[in-house]
């Protein structure tokens, strides 16, 4: 009985390890995808475009408020 609690914490701390590496490489690809939406969308308002709105989302931005920012 003993031995198949062992096992058991085991399985359990291994699940938790997995688990965690996850979320590491979860964070990991949502900072990359941060990121890369930043770069875009700077790169489209130097340029005089308008920014994918996904990459607004990407930045919390909501796209229909930041169309109606004007040019100074």
């Amino acid at each position: 009985m003993l031995a198949i609690k062992r096992l058991n914490r085991r399985a359990c701390a291994r699940k938790d390890k997995t688990m965690s590496n996850r979320g590491i490489f979860s964070a990991l690809g949502d900072l990359f995808t941060t990121f890369g939406s930043a770069v875009a969308a700077s790169r489209a308002v130097e340029a005089g475009r308008k920014p994918r709105a996904d990459d607004l989302r990407n930045l919390g931005m909501d796209p229909a408020v930041f169309n109606r920012i004007g040019r100074f």
